[in-house]
C-alpha cells in the first residue's frame, strides 16, 4: 500500500526512506546534540552539513511526492534552506 502523495515506484520508495534518515540526521544534529554556541566553527559546520543535507532531501521529495504532501513539504524545506543560507551568509565565512 502507498502512501498518499507519494510516486509509487521502487526507487522513490528507496529514495523517501532516505530522505527521511537525511531530515533524522538534520534533526539530531540540530536539536539533539547542536554544538555549543560558543563554538562558531562546529555551528557552521553543523549548518553546512544540514543544507547539503536538506538539499538532497528536497531534490527527492520533489521527485517523488505528488500533490499537496509534496507542495508542503518542500516549501517547509525550501524555507528552511532559506533560512540556513541567511544564517550561514552573516555568520560563516
Amino acid at each position: 500500500m502507498t502512501s498518499a502523495g507519494m510516486v509509487d515506484t521502487p526507487r522513490c520508495r528507496t529514495d523517501l526512506a532516505q530522505a527521511n534518515a537525511l531530515i533524522q540526521a538534520v534533526d539530531n544534529r540540530t536539536y539533539k546534540s547542536p554544538p555549543r554556541r560558543n563554538d562558531q566553527a562546529a555551528v557552521c559546520a553543523v549548518l553546512r552539513q544540514n543544507r547539503l543535507d536538506m538539499r538532497a532531501a528536497t531534490e527527492i521529495m520533489q521527485r517523488c511526492m505528488t500533490g499537496r504532501d509534496r507542495d508542503e513539504n518542500v516549501g517547509q524545506m525550501v524555507a528552511s534552506l532559506g533560512d540556513i543560507e541567511e544564517v550561514l551568509a552573516r555568520n560563516c565565512r
